[in-house]
């Protein structure tokens, strides 16, 4: 290639623009492209740390546990079952091939999040509705008073409506926005879930071996767990008492499944 040729490369002619654009050097980023990458960096950042802590939330358990339910792909499929599935399933979607990932930036977050509130002016000729009396506290506050007066006497009447259990901080969930919720009073932990699930996919792989295999091969009770070195009486004793445990878990994973599917978790009973 020739000299003349190689500077016309460094040429860029674009439809609509009267001036041509010299190329810049590509080993040196201009400062709008480290500032874009800059703003790329932290929204991935933001987006990564979000799914961690959805994944590490009931929320997460929430959607395998669904995914779990034949009633729930029954209903997807077309069939009815239950009304109450049917409208589950209309706010999940289809979830039987669908990653966690997708799913929660696609419609997981909407579901689960709250309205933020906002102080604003009503404008005149408003009409308060009883509904709306509910979630907001009205007040006119007329402005011919002093503003250190108006604010005390505000704060007075909120006192009045703020008053929360723990020392008088205010229960923003108490009424809560969000379109699908957790069962906020459970004790159940994300490693409890692990186990329900475990459990639930060691039976559905191997249906027909014994309860207390599971159990050993899972390590879901230590003081149950059979050694070379356990007598006979013991190690029957053991598989028995193993198999009980592990037939409980199954049996509240069934219905944790079963009411997940129907619009409420965590619930086992």
């Amino acid at each position: 290639m020739e000299e003349n040729d190689e500077n016309q490369q460094d040429v860029l002619l674009f439809k609509g623009l009267r001036r041509q654009v010299r190329r810049r050097d590509l080993g040196e980023p201009s400062p709008m492209q480290k500032q874009l990458a800059a703003v790329r960096e932290r929204q991935e950042k933001e987006r990564a740390d979000e799914l961690a802590d959805a994944i590490n939330s009931p929320y997460y358990w929430w959607w395998v546990f669904v995914r779990e339910s034949q009633e729930y792909r029954d209903v997807v499929g077309g069939q009815k079952v239950d009304r109450t599935i049917a409208a589950l399933a209309k706010d999940f979607g289809d979830l039987r091939s669908a990653d966690f990932e997708r799913w929660w930036f696609k419609t997981g977050r909407y579901l689960f999040s709250q309205k933020k509130p906002e102080v604003k002016t009503l404008q005149d000729g408003v009409v308060i509705r009883d509904s709306e009396k509910k979630q907001c506290l009205y007040l006119e506050v007329p402005l011919r008073m002093r503003r250190v007066t108006a604010l005390r006497k505000i704060n007075k009447i909120l006192g009045e409506h703020f008053k929360g259990e723990d020392g008088g901080r205010h229960n923003v969930y108490a009424r809560s926005q969000a379109k699908r919720e957790v069962n906020k009073s459970s004790k159940i932990r994300p490693r409890t879930f692990q186990q329900f699930y475990d459990v639930w996919m060691d039976r559905k792989r191997y249906p027909e071996s014994p309860w207390w295999e599971t159990g050993e091969k899972l390590n879901i009770s230590a003081a149950y767990k059979n050694f070379p070195h356990t007598l006979k009486g013991d190690w029957l004793d053991n598989n028995r008492n193993m198999t009980l445990t592990v037939q409980r878990i199954y049996r509240k994973t069934q219905k944790l499944i079963y009411w997940a599917a129907r619009g409420e978790f965590p619930r086992v009973k």
